[in-house]
């Protein structure tokens, strides 16, 4: 991502390195050690993966929508999230409501990442297929760690650490969830 413009110092704002590549066509988004500061949500391409040092810390702080997500697909597959430490940042004028949106995707993996939010949902899925979050921690105040909608098939949350008022969410006040086939398996809830 430094191949874009991204700087690691944790006060510029890299949201249009990320677009660059991604717009680019990169299959593979390799993000080193530092601190990373987001203001636009990341659209996510199929194929893409972005890959996080263990010690990348990205930090978000939306600068117009607190309704926007750090990272959104729709109508997207074979995307994978892996590594590093996404925090939303805790900013009283505005309140992010969640960190990852995928809708209609599928074949999603979210791979042993640190999900740090304050008052909003780490995971949201809408109408996506084959989803595995795995060995992730995810830590957030008040509110949901994965909230499901739509239809949803063949998700999977195994091998985390969840620390939330409520690990999953199933359907909303607008918004049922159809829901099969979904596996939970060595969650540790705080």
């Amino acid at each position: 991502i430094l191949a874009y413009g991204a700087v690691a110092d944790g006060v510029t704002d890299c949201s249009d390195a990320f677009i660059k590549a991604i717009e680019n066509g990169e299959s593979l988004i390799v993000v080193p050690y530092g601190k990373y500061l987001i203001k636009k949500t990341i659209k996510l391409n199929s194929n893409t993966k972005i890959h996080f040092h263990p010690n990348a810390h990205i930090f978000f702080d939306h600068e117009n929508d607190e309704n926007a997500p750090l990272f959104y697909a729709e109508s997207a597959s074979s995307v994978e999230i892996y590594g590093g430490k996404l925090i939303v940042v805790d900013n009283h004028n505005k309140m992010v409501q969640k960190l990852i949106h995928f809708k209609n995707s599928n074949n999603i993996k979210i791979r042993n990442c640190k999900l740090s939010m304050f008052e909003a949902t780490a995971v949201v899925l809408d109408s996506c297929e084959n989803v595995c979050v795995s060995e992730c921690k995810i830590g957030n105040t008040c509110t949901n760690a994965v909230e499901l909608l739509g239809n949803c098939n063949d998700i999977t949350f195994k091998n985390s650490e969840v620390q939330a008022a409520f690990f999953l969410s199933v359907g909303n006040e607008e918004e049922n969830c159809n829901l099969s086939s979904l596996s939970i398996r060595n969650i540790k809830l705080n």
